[in-house]
């Protein structure tokens, strides 16, 4: 293997897929946040993946380092280990991480997306929603949870910030964004996740066998 063509053939590879995508959805590139880091095989090949993500106008990723390196918009949102750290409390786990950062996008799924995550969210975002915390999920039917978020907090008149994750494509996105139009929610508020998409069609990928820790 030639190893000097292969940081060209990754950032390419990113590029394609990236445009794909944006051909495929209609999505502004600012709506889409790359979090593919923990299934690249090395750092080196994930800021590869980010130049050609770059190149096709991408430019948020939840790899603060190579954000930082490379010039991009760090972003992210709560991982399952910040609500398991509060003993599975979601209510808990809420409210600690608003007492310490100035914005929030609430993971919902830990315990139950439907009769926790989002009534904790929810309990949170009515107290203070000058803050514009949001949400996500992780699993499950997202497009049943989207419309539970929206149906909660339109008696409120708001429409806090909602991030798509989970095994995202081209055709599902397509499927989200009808639903959001359906369900009149603002584009600017509405998010995608990706990141198998764009890192499992490289050519070095993580083996079966390479676990990650948490």
């Amino acid at each position: 293997i030639n190893t000097r063509v292969i940081p060209s053939v990754i950032q390419d590879g990113a590029r394609l897929r990236a445009k794909r995508l944006l051909d495929e959805t209609g999505l502004k590139p600012e709506r889409v946040l790359e979090v593919g880091l923990r299934s690249s095989p090395t750092i080196e090949s994930h800021q590869h993946i980010l130049r050609g993500l770059w190149d096709a106008g991408i430019t948020r990723t939840s790899n603060v380092a190579a954000a930082e390196a490379l010039g991009l918009t760090p972003v992210g949102t709560m991982g399952h280990e910040a609500i398991m750290r509060f003993a599975g409390d979601d209510f808990t786990a809420f409210q600690k991480h608003r007492e310490a950062l100035p914005r929030v996008t609430f993971l919902l799924d830990t315990t139950d997306t439907e009769t926790v995550g989002i009534p904790a969210a929810a309990h949170e975002i009515l107290s203070r929603p000058e803050r514009n915390d949001g949400g996500r999920p992780d699993s499950g039917d997202i497009a049943a949870h989207f419309r539970l978020w929206v149906k909660t907090f339109a008696p409120h008149g708001l429409q806090p910030p909602w991030v798509f994750e989970d095994g995202l494509t081209p055709a599902k996105i397509v499927e989200l964004e009808r639903l959001r139009v359906e369900l009149g929610y603002p584009e600017e508020k509405v998010s995608y996740g990706l990141g198998g998409y764009f890192v499992d069609d490289q050519p070095f990928r993580r083996s079966n066998i390479e676990m990650i820790y948490k």
